[in-house]
C-alpha cells in the first residue's frame, strides 16, 4: 500500500512540470492561431459592427433627438434610485 501511494507521488511530482510546460504551449499556439487567422482584425470588426448597430438602434429609438447631458445624468439617477442594488454588488464586501 505505501508502495503504491509513493509511486504515485513521484509520478504526479513527474508530471507537474509538463503540466506547466503544455500550458505554456497551448498559449503560445492559440496565439500563434489567432495571428495567423487573423482573429484580432475579425474580432474588431465584429466590435464595430455591433457598436454601429447600437447607435443605429439608439437613432431609431431617440430619432434625430440626442439626449442632453442634463437629460442624461437625470435619467442616469431615476434609474439608479429605482433599481435595487445587485447581488454581486456586496460581494466581498463584509
Amino acid at each position: 500500500m505505501i508502495r503504491r501511494i509513493l509511486i504515485l507521488t513521484a509520478a504526479l511530482l513527474f508530471a507537474l512540470p509538463h503540466a506547466r510546460a503544455d500550458e505554456a504551449t497551448k498559449r503560445a499556439k492559440i496565439e500563434e492561431m489567432f495571428t495567423v487567422l487573423h482573429m484580432d482584425a475579425t474580432m474588431k470588426q465584429m466590435m464595430d459592427m455591433g457598436l454601429a448597430q447600437g447607435k443605429q438602434a439608439a437613432t431609431t429609438m431617440m430619432g434625430d433627438h440626442p439626449m442632453s447631458s442634463a437629460d442624461q445624468r437625470s435619467w442616469t439617477t431615476t434609474w439608479r434610485s429605482s433599481t435595487p442594488p445587485s447581488p454581486t454588488s456586496s460581494v466581498g464586501r463584509s
